[in-house]
């Protein structure tokens, strides 16, 4: 089989992987061991299945999966090439796929040879296992990074919208300009003067742009002018920054 890497390779790889695990169906004891390795090798292809086609791999991940998988389809075909030794195709035998049986060889079985590929399949299973783990890290950084930006663009706005309440805040306080008169009426007011009133949810509301008027009502000589000059003051405080 020649690789250079594609969908087609990495799936014909998984097909080889699922085809050599149904071999090993009621397998000796002593084959028992790399049995369970095969199904191992099998899940984890099929969870690299389930990702690649939708990660888009950059072109180093495509260069070190198409190295993993030609390394896994070289040990499958050994793998294969063995069980072909112990094999025999039944004489009729059809299993549920309609394909003849296989049987087990009554023979002395090679536990070296066993060894070496179950070693190379583990291999196998611990290289795609880190490609896997170098995705999700890659996956978990630009999940990061867009979470970054998001929070960047969410602060623009905000700051955009505090720039633009400041500024009708300072335009409305601008409309007329009563400099000594505000002066005079800051000098004349008690300490703590008005401050039940800026404390109000009522004040708060509408402050915050959440309420487009605030009503003061009273009588002639009842205070309003100098209520208003300690929201004026508050107001002068908070936007102008200035005491």
């Amino acid at each position: 089989m020649s690789f250079g890497y594609g969908i087609g390779d990495f799936l014909a790889v998984l097909k080889l992987a699922n085809d050599v695990r149904k071999r090993f169906f009621n397998a000796p004891a002593q084959f028992k061991a790399i049995s369970e390795d095969i199904k191992s090798l099998s899940n984890v292809l099929r969870d690299i299945d389930d990702i690649e086609p939708n990660n888009g791999l950059n072109k180093a991940q495509k260069d070190r999966l198409n190295e993993i998988s030609q390394g896994c389809h070289t040990v499958l075909q050994d793998l294969e090439g063995m069980l072909d030794r112990y094999q025999d195709i039944g004489n009729g035998e059809k299993n549920i796929q309609g394909r003849s049986r296989r049987t087990w060889k009554r023979l002395k079985w090679d536990t070296t040879e066993i060894n070496g590929l179950q070693q190379r399949i583990c291999e196998r299973i611990d290289g795609f296992n880190l490609f896997l783990t170098g995705l999700s890290v890659h996956v978990s950084l630009a999940t990061k990074e867009i979470t970054i930006q998001t929070k960047h663009s969410v602060d623009r706005v905000h700051e955009y919208h505090d720039d633009q309440k400041r500024d009708e805040m300072l335009n409305w306080l601008s409309l007329n300009t009563y400099a000594a008169q505000q002066s005079d009426l800051c000098n004349q007011r008690e300490e703590g003067t008005g401050k039940w009133l800026l404390s109000t949810s009522e004040f708060q509301q509408w402050v915050d742009g959440r309420e487009q008027m605030l009503f003061c009502p009273g009588i002639p000589g009842a205070g309003k002018t100098t209520i208003v000059s300690a929201v004026v003051d508050h107001l002068h405080q908070k936007y102008y920054n200035v005491a």
